[in-house]
């Protein structure tokens, strides 16, 4: 396995904060489809709502949850990843 790949995965603290991120989208996502479904009918609500479901097509959880890890491992908190203390010791 290539170094940046083991450093993304080892790097706990930056995957669970890209993991937090993707569920905070997604509970703001839901949230505004709930707002929207149960408001006035409009046609703003229904390209809302098509919007909102084209949304939850893509973004399956047995995928991004994953994937916003690795991301988060990626591109936050890059500096406190274990295997680079290892390195550096």
């Amino acid at each position: 396995m290539q170094s940046y790949v083991r450093d993304a995965l080892s790097n706990i603290q930056g995957g669970l904060a890209g993991v937090l991120i993707c569920l905070i989208i997604t509970i703001l996502v839901y949230f505004i489809a709930f707002m929207v479904a149960f408001g006035n009918d409009t046609p703003l609500s229904r390209i809302i709502l098509a919007i909102v479901e084209n949304f939850f097509l893509v973004a399956n959880p047995l995928w991004t949850i994953p994937l916003s890890y690795f991301l988060g491992g990626c591109f936050l908190f890059t500096d406190r990843s274990s295997i680079s203390k290892d390195r550096r010791e």
